[in-house]
This record gives structure tokens, C-alpha cells and sequence, in this order.
């Protein structure tokens, strides 16, 4: 009898264990709409899933083909949005022929958010042939305290470089 009250009891602790066990940041970023002819525009986007964790804070560089695409502005998602509680700073970072460097968007103070949302917002504009990827070439997330956060990213679209494809994701930097 005191082998199956053990028991019992393992098995409580494991369920609490795994229930209390945090879920992990995903980001994910991919075009709107892949279906466009050349001279139209769609949207870049990418979307962070915080799972348990608090975002006070982002930071990324994309690279693109420019001889198949370019992009016409950088805005802020709603991920990190003042909620009516507290500042923010955005930078669209330095747009170049073929890279977006540097873009940042943080709560200014101690604050932060868990709430799922689009992080930034790319549009483009299709040159000529078709869509190729927009890689991010560094991602960082930080807490309020400034220390980096590990999440998970992956594509929401095929990866197409030039001609040719490849499969996989990108991890963060």
C-alpha cells in the first residue's frame, strides 16, 4: 500500500512539474501574400509568440535579394505598444539595397509584455520573377533587465534564394 501512495505522489509531482515548466518564445516571418506580379507590393512580417516569457525589448537585420525585390518602408508592429501604460522607442533601423540593419523597438523603463503580436512590418515591392526570402541575420530579444531571451524561429514560407530553394530555419543570434 505505501508503494502505490509513493507512487501516487511521484506522479502528482511530475504533472506538476511539467505544468509549471515554462513555454518557450517563437518567432515566425514570412510575406503576407506570395502571390503578386512585378510592381506590386506586399507585407514582411514578424510575429513573436512570448509563450512564458516577459519581451521588454527587440532587435533585428534582414538581408534580401534586391535584384527581385525592394523595400519601400520599415514600421513597428504592435507587439511592443504602449498598452496605454507605458513608452516606448522605435527605430526602423538603416534601410540599404540589400539589407534592413539595425531595427529596435523596446518599453522604456520596467515594463514589458506577453502578449503575442508582429514585432516590425516590411513592405516591399516586387521587381521583377518572383519573391525570394527576406532572412533576418540577427534576431535578439531581451527581458526588462536587459538579458536575452532564447526563442525558436523559424520561416512561415519556403526559403527561396534566388533560383533555387532551401529548407530549414534560422536560429537566432
Amino acid at each position: 500500500m505505501n508503494k502505490i501512495i509513493y507512487l501516487f505522489f511521484v506522479l502528482i509531482g511530475m504533472l506538476a512539474l511539467v505544468s509549471s515548466t515554462p513555454q518557450g518564445t517563437m518567432v515566425e516571418y514570412g510575406f503576407e501574400n506570395w502571390n503578386i506580379s512585378a510592381n506590386e507590393s506586399t507585407n514582411f512580417t514578424m510575429y513573436v509568440y512570448p509563450g512564458s516569457n516577459s519581451i521588454a525589448g527587440m532587435q533585428s537585420s534582414f538581408i534580401y535579394d534586391a535584384r527581385y525585390m525592394t523595400v519601400n518602408s520599415v514600421q513597428k508592429g504592435d507587439l511592443i505598444s504602449d498598452h496605454g501604460n507605458f513608452s516606448t522607442f522605435f527605430s526602423p533601423g538603416t534601410l540599404t539595397a540589400t539589407s534592413v540593419l539595425n531595427t529596435f523597438d523596446a518599453v522604456i523603463g520596467l515594463h514589458n509584455t506577453t502578449q503575442n503580436g508582429t514585432y516590425i512590418i516590411l513592405n516591399v515591392t516586387l521587381i521583377s520573377g518572383h519573391l525570394t526570402n527576406i532572412l533576418p541575420i540577427e534576431v535578439r530579444i531581451s527581458d526588462s533587465y536587459g538579458n536575452p531571451i532564447s526563442f525558436n524561429i523559424s520561416s512561415r514560407d519556403p526559403i527561396v534564394i534566388g533560383f533555387g530553394t532551401i529548407s530549414g530555419s534560422v536560429k537566432n543570434a
